[in-house]
């Protein structure tokens, strides 16, 4: 940066001995003739001379911070230098007598001795904004700072730097314009005199390139102070910071501590309810987990939801206000329409993601809806189904009732079973054949074979005897023959 600084210092003085053609070149002089003629009159009379370069917007804008701050327009660049520039400044080439009518006038140009760095009004133009002392917040805005932690700084000075290297960028091209404008003025005062015959006043040139070395010289000094205050600025921030963060550690770990509390307090009264309810502890204990772990999943999703919105709103109240007016004021009309068309894309994408959140809190809701319905229908049901088991419960108790009556009737009844089959026992012992009727009839079957041998037997007793009979009077009558018969 400072390297583009010092080529353009030394490309901006024309001397007399060159030709502005040559070191312009005739490319940017061909294309800033009609369009010098026309800037005066759109910019209401005032010459793009008066416009700051890379280094005095820098200036300007450090000084015209503060002083938007605590209320006061800041004042002008010419009604600065108008004062010194009467006392001390060279004075200024005829220009009524040298350029066609209607063009502006030289501005004056800035004295050697003239403090241009902001360190008076920083601390002069900051009533409202007092500096705060290391863990001693006084106001909401510190509160929320302390909220926010390390990634909304992080993200601050990230666009911070991206807006400063915008601004310096169209300062760039600003500048670039402003001295091809001022070596197509030199070419046209160098071409009146020309035709005149006369030569471009020496002494005023050389006054002129002695004023602007000095003051690129009193520009570096100035920008070394600035990097030593932006420093400064840094370290007292980073210890803001870091406060800041311990903090904001502290406070996470106290709600989170809190909000574990909370979640055992809820989980001992939660088991106590619906341990009754669900008839056991362990199930009491899995539903609950259940409930709480959905219950922390939908806790994070609203953090997820509700942090980018704290964060773009905090951060729109804190640094977008402070620094509304200074930008208003101190901006050219390209970067005031540039930043418009920024705000515009932000507006349309805050827009759409509260669009988004809009639609997922629908969502939520529909679902919050949806979950409500389902468990008061789940109630309903519960209540039912505790209304069956009850039922189910005295039905089985008068069941249970039944079946002991029954019991001790079958237990009565097989006592009576068995001593009836002991006395059956004993009654057949006694009855002998009585029962059974195979015994029966094959015990008349031998009864009958019995009296049919006996009855045999008496006939053969009988024929036995007769023939004995008969045998002893045969014998009787065989002896009595014998007995006749000699010997």
């Amino acid at each position: 940066m400072m390297e583009e600084e010092e080529e353009a210092g030394a490309e901006a003085p024309v001397h007399p001995g060159e030709s502005p053609v040559e070191a312009e070149g005739p490319g940017p002089v061909a294309e800033e003739q009609a369009a010098g003629e026309e800037r005066p009159e759109e910019a209401g009379g005032e010459s793009p001379l008066e416009k700051p370069s890379g280094e005095e917007a820098a200036a300007e804008e450090g000084t015209a911070e503060p002083e938007h701050r605590a209320g006061t327009e800041p004042p002008s660049p010419a009604a600065e230098g108008r004062p010194e520039a009467e006392a001390g400044a060279a004075p200024e080439a005829p220009t009524s007598a040298s350029f066609t009518e209607g063009e502006a006038e030289e501005p004056p140009p800035l004295q050697v001795g003239e403090v241009l760095s902001p360190q008076e009004s920083w601390g002069a133009g900051r009533p409202s904004l007092p500096l705060l002392e290391l863990g001693s917040p006084t106001d909401e805005e510190e509160e929320e700072e302390e909220e926010e932690g390390g990634e909304e700084a992080a993200a601050e000075e990230q666009r911070r730097r991206a807006e400063l290297t915008e601004q310096y960028r169209l300062l760039l091209a600003e500048r670039e314009r402003t001295r091809q404008y001022n070596g197509h003025l030199q070419f046209k005062l160098y071409e009146l005199f020309r035709k005149k015959g006369e030569e471009p006043p020496r002494v005023e040139l050389e006054e002129l390139v002695s004023d602007k070395e000095q003051r690129y010289t009193r520009y570096l000094a100035m920008l070394e102070e600035l990097r030593s205050q932006l420093a400064q600025q840094r370290a007292w921030y980073q210890l803001q910071l870091d406060d800041l963060e311990q903090r904001c550690t502290k406070k996470l770990d106290q709600v989170n501590a809190d909000w574990l509390a909370f979640q055992a307090c809820k989980k001992e009264v939660t088991l106590f309810t619906m341990g009754r309810q669900l008839g056991g502890k362990e199930a009491a204990i899995k539903e609950v987990e259940h409930i709480q772990a959905k219950e922390q999943r939908k806790e994070n999703e609203m953090s997820e939801v509700r942090l980018p919105l704290t964060w773009d709103l905090c951060f729109q109240s804190s640094v977008h206000e402070p620094y509304g007016m200074w930008a208003q004021e101190e901006l050219a009309e390209g970067l005031h329409l540039i930043d418009f068309e920024q705000l515009k894309i932000e507006n349309q994408t805050y827009n759409e993601k509260i669009e988004e959140r809009n639609e997922e809190l629908l969502k939520l809701r529909n679902k919050i809806t949806n979950t409500v319905q389902i468990l008061t229908q789940l109630k309903e049901k519960l209540q039912f189904v505790e209304a069956q088991n009850q039922d189910q419960r005295t039905q089985l108790m008068e069941t249970e009732t039944l079946v002991a009556q029954k019991r001790e009737i079958l237990t009565k009844t097989k006592q009576a079973r068995d001593s009836l089959r002991v006395h059956n026992l004993k009654l057949r012992q006694k009855c002998g054949l009585l029962g059974s009727e195979a015994l029966l009839r094959d015990f008349e079957n031998k009864v009958d074979a019995a009296e049919v041998l006996s009855q045999r037997l008496e006939m053969l007793k009988r024929h036995h005897a007769g023939l004995t009979l008969t045998c002893k009077a045969v014998k009787k009558k065989i002896k009595e023959a014998k007995s006749f018969l000699p010997e």
